[in-house]
């Protein structure tokens, strides 16, 4: 087929855009579309005639919504009206921030709103910083590149909509919903982002886990090690459950024992300290990882009982995929479809010898694989 007889996916590129995003979302599409770019400094602009012609508008991430809003607030009512009319809305990141009111394109059917996911409740991710953060996509666990990303709140009372991803807090990461005669799609995170994106930020060890260079394994995995581990699961199986290196997972069970701390680094002053430290000094840090062991356990729980039907559909051919490269002979691929979105689918050991013989024999059952 030629490319002037595929369906013409207009999409944004432009200030409010960042650096290489439009590209990498081209990229993906262009066997099904064809693709035109749209914004100031493009052949042709955002606006009713340019949309009229196309059946997939895509706004891609960028910065800070505040400063984008001033670059993209002329297209808020051709875009309004496109979808409205039946047309096809997909944002990524920014893209599913503009998708409500505050400021946004006001996509968002009832009482639908965009926000920060790190400001909500037990989420694993607290800063601005580049990252990867876990969520169930269809009942998956995936870790997808993020900085910043949105969280959905729905108001299912006003349009049919469709939940593809949550966060592991429970708050929405995916979702498509219908508005008028069209669709929106939004993603909080960036499923899309290719190798670039990583490039000095992220790795992928042997088991095809995601690591970033030069820091800490994150808090939230790091939490998630010390739950499983009080499960009464063998680190082997939390290697490979959480794609972190059998080395690591010791290292941080190992510390926490000893310390009663999952922070990375070493804790001056605190070498002698044993796990009763923890559970007199730490309390709300030991409450805080089981609250988020409960709040985890949860969200599977209501997650699977809600969609545990919906995930029959083998992937479409057209999927959005994240494709990162330890070397040439190995790699990991985490697989998203566009086609879902729019349509109805130890630190050293101490040598003291404090800890009672109870404590001994829990540490031995633990590490043994």
């Amino acid at each position: 087929m030629s490319t002037s007889a595929l369906p013409i996916a207009l999409i944004y590129r432009g200030p409010a855009a960042c650096r290489g995003c439009p590209e990498t979302i081209a990229d993906l599409l262009r066997e099904k579309y064809q693709i035109i770019y749209a914004g100031p400094k493009e052949q042709v602009d955002v606006n009713t005639n340019t949309l009229s012609a196309a059946q997939l508008y895509i706004q891609p991430g960028g910065g800070d919504l505040d400063e984008a809003w001033p670059h993209v607030r002329r297209y808020a009512s051709p875009i309004r009206d496109y979808v409205r009319n039946g047309g096809k809305y997909l944002g990524f990141c920014l893209g599913a921030y503009l998708a409500g009111t505050e400021p946004g394109f006001g996509l968002l059917p009832g009482r639908g709103q965009t926000d920060q996911y790190i400001t909500s409740k037990g989420a694993v991710v607290t800063s601005e910083i580049d990252t990867v953060v876990p969520l169930f996509w269809r009942g998956m666990l995936r870790h997808v590149y993020f900085q910043d990303g949105t969280r959905l709140m729905i108001d299912r009372t006003a349009a049919p909509a469709e939940i593809l991803a949550v966060y592991t807090n429970g708050e929405i990461a995916a979702a498509v919903q219908n508005y008028g005669k069209g669709r929106v799609g939004m993603v909080g995170p960036h499923p899309e982002a290719n190798e670039e994106c990583h490039i000095g930020q992220a790795g992928v060890n042997q088991l095809g886990g995601i690591f970033v260079n030069g820091r800490p394994l994150p808090d939230h995995v790091r939490r998630k090690i010390v739950e499983l581990a009080l499960n009464g699961i063998r680190p082997c199986d939390i290697s490979r459950k959480l794609l972190v290196s059998h080395g690591c997972v010791s290292k941080i069970l190992t510390k926490f024992y000893e310390t009663g701390s999952i922070r990375p680094g070493s804790i001056h002053g605190r070498q002698s300290n044993k796990i009763n430290t923890y559970q007199s000094n730490n309390t709300e840090e030991l409450l805080t990882v089981r609250n988020h062991q409960e709040n985890l356990l949860c969200v599977l729980h209501h997650y699977n009982q809600c969609y545990s039907q919906k995930i029959t559909n083998s992937p479409s051919e057209d999927e959005i995929s994240i494709e990162t490269n330890s070397s040439s002979s190995s790699s990991s691929l985490i697989k998203h479809s566009i086609e879902n979105i729019l349509s109805n689918q130890m630190t050293k050991k101490n040598k003291t010898s404090s800890i009672d013989n109870q404590t001994n024999n829990k540490r031995q059952k633990l590490f043994t694989c």
